[in-house]
């Protein structure tokens, strides 16, 4: 009988891959059998409630750490990774076809795995059940790759794989070189002019969905605005996602669950994150705004030679921003309204001017009851329902400047909605450019509803800051000042769900 050795952390012997296509590689395999002292919550965990007491308690869950890498930077979601656990005579006794979740600093990280693999150490876990850790002498064959080739590993001796049955197993087999695409080839730089002394240009990076290398079929784009010090930290955010924190992550993945392209870029500071529009002195306006629009005209002369030369998408984007670059984002909607579909802003600390054209963008806007940025949101909100805009807006009761799962899962909601929108717009717009349409471009002057219908009768009636929601027949209860509309349900349950 083949022994182990069980401690706090029972380590496997080096994993050795199959003489095959070498781009994948499993560097060690490791039984957990408790958490590690030196690191916080890495692992597994159960959570569960303890009778007389409140909130819950959790529990570590045994599993295998696995250590891999690959020759070239490789999204995840383009892969598999399974593990097999068989008994001592190498019958099948379990199986699992995916990482488990994992937990992390108490935070439920994005994906089971990194979102990409590369030349650096990386880690996924699996679970190890019950009846297996009960099972003498229970091993485990460690599987991942891609449909063209893929690796595997054992824990804890070096089984006999000839002797084993599994779904990859030709997969490992194979020896012909695979030749792929590197990640980072993907992503595209361009670099536009201003024509400005100060804040003389802006760096448009943009790559396609996880799984193509150009742009054909993408339904749209995700434009995301980030607090990035440089362009290489723009450019590291989308070859190294899980550099990034979790709501640029789950942004990301957004993209490619939604077959969105990504256009990104550093947010640049040409406003007073203190001041509204109507704060400013008219010269201090005038200013302000013949900066603006020469950099958002720049911004737009870079998405369309994007599409000329890259074919990269130049309109129905959904646009997000957070703190600074939130700032930036709603202004660059309100001033090339053409490009969006829709737009999330999350603590955007001032706001510009609404504009007529505006109204044409869907737009959420979210902050914290606790945030510098609040009143001014208010301000911006109310000016916007004045001009008939298909707005909501959402604080988060306690928070202050910093983000939460409430108004990200508020956010992503809110683009699900849009996207279903994309022809109710796309008629619109014909409606608008027919000058046998009675659909004329909007009035500045005139009060006019929003376009979509789901505004004009919405579900559901909010009260933005006694946080509440009613039915439409009940619209009354909520002061005009106060009331926004909510145009579905799944919206209206995330929007007053303050956990």
């Amino acid at each position: 009988m083949r022994t182990r050795h069980l401690a706090l952390l029972l380590v496997g012997a080096l994993a050795v891959p199959a003489a095959a296509d070498d781009f994948f590689q499993i560097d060690r395999i490791e039984f957990l059998e408790k958490a590690p002292k030196n690191k916080k919550a890495l692992g597994l965990y159960e959570y569960y409630a303890k009778e007389g007491k409140r909130g819950k308690e959790s529990a570590f869950k045994p599993c295998l750490r696995v250590t891999l890498r690959s020759k070239a930077a490789i999204r995840t979601n383009l892969l598999f990774a399974k593990v097999y656990f068989y008994n001592q005579e190498y019958k099948l006794i379990a199986h699992q076809s995916a990482p488990s979740g994992i937990k992390r600093y108490g935070r439920l990280l994005l994906n089971p795995w990194p979102m990409v693999i590369n030349r650096k150490k990386s880690e996924i876990f699996f679970e190890v059940p019950k009846h297996v850790r009960e099972t003498p002498g229970w091993e485990a064959l460690v599987v991942w790759g891609d449909e063209q080739g893929a690796t595997a590993g054992q824990y804890p001796d070096k089984l006999l794989r000839s002797r084993l049955e599994f779904d990859e197993k030709e997969l490992t087999e194979r020896t012909a070189p695979v030749k792929r695409t590197p990640y980072e080839k993907t992503v595209v730089e361009h670099v536009v002019k201003t024509g400005m002394r100060k804040n003389s240009q802006i760096t448009l990076l943009a790559r396609p969905p996880s799984g193509k290398t150009d742009y054909k079929g993408v339904n749209g784009a995700l434009a995301l605005c980030v607090p990035a010090g440089s362009v290489k930290d723009v450019k590291n955010i989308l070859i190294n996602p899980d550099q990034a924190n979790w709501a640029i992550q789950h942004s990301l993945d957004y993209a490619d669950r939604h077959n969105l392209a990504v256009i990104t870029w550093g947010s640049q500071g040409l406003w007073d994150a203190s001041k509204n529009w109507d704060d400013h002195t008219a010269e201090e306006y005038k200013r302000m705004d013949e900066r603006l629009d020469t950099m958002m005209a720049a911004w737009a002369k870079g998405i369309d030679e994007l599409h000329e030369t890259h074919g990269v998408p130049n309109k129905n984007f959904l646009l997000k921003g957070f703190s600074g670059s939130a700032n930036f984002a709603a202004r660059l909607a309100l001033r090339q309204p053409r490009y969006f579909l829709a737009v999330h802003t999350h603590v955007a600390g001032s706001f510009d001017r609404p504009t007529p054209e505006g109204r044409d963008v869907l737009w959420c806007i979210t902050s914290g009851e606790l945030d510098g940025g609040y009143e001014r949101s208010l301000r911006f909100v109310e000016a916007c329902r004045k001009m008939g805009y298909p707005i909501i807006f959402k604080a988060g009761i306690g928070l202050g400047h910093r983000g939460s799962l409430q108004t990200n899962r508020l956010g992503r909601a809110f683009f699900d909605y849009a996207l279903s929108l994309r022809e109710e717009k796309a008629q619109l717009l014909a409606e608008r450019n027919d000058p046998l349409s009675p659909r004329l471009k909007p009035d500045p002057a005139s009060k006019v509803k929003p376009w979509p219908k789901d505004f004009q009768e919405p579900e559901f009636i909010a009260d933005i800051v006694n946080q509440e929601v009613y039915p439409p027949e009940e619209k009354d209860l909520v002061p005009e000042p106060f009331r926004i509309y909510l145009p579905t349900e799944t919206l209206a349950n995330i929007w007053k769900d303050h956990h």
